[in-house]
């Protein structure tokens, strides 16, 4: 993310996105009232996944459906609307993708971030459970 994007966000009050590196990929993630969003489409993209049948099978689910939110990004081009979810929420999406589906690349990249996921859930248990004790 550039610094005349950050300007721009900041001069029309908007969230400042930030770039994330996930297994080679750039997640946009954007922290607006205190909580964490990350952009959809750009997952999508770096999988190899189709934006629309993604977005169908998020407004499917009732839970995902309730976290969505469009939240505009600064881009080259002005700003964006993007469709986002809590990055507590991205978990669930990224489960209900069914890896079998696809072959090669796209596969082992969608297992890559379903494994990242289970790390990641892991370890958030493991701490609230250490937290208890």
């Amino acid at each position: 993310m550039n610094n005349s994007l950050i300007s721009q966000a900041q001069a029309e009050n908007q969230p400042i996105p930030a770039t994330v590196k996930f297994h080679d990929h750039d997640l946009i993630t954007i922290e607006k009232d205190g909580t964490y969003f990350v952009a959809l489409k750009p997952i999508c993209e770096g999988i190899g996944l189709d934006w629309e049948s993604q977005r169908q099978l998020i407004q499917r689910d009732l839970v995902l459906k309730e976290g969505t939110c469009i939240i505009q990004v600064p881009s080259a081009g002005g700003l964006q609307e993007a469709v986002c979810l809590p990055l507590h929420y991205l978990n669930g999406w990224l489960f209900k993708i069914n890896a079998s589906r696809y072959r090669g690349g796209r596969r082992e990249t969608i297992i890559q971030y379903q494994k990242e996921c289970y790390t990641q859930r892991r370890h958030n248990l493991r701490f609230c459970y250490s937290e208890r004790m």
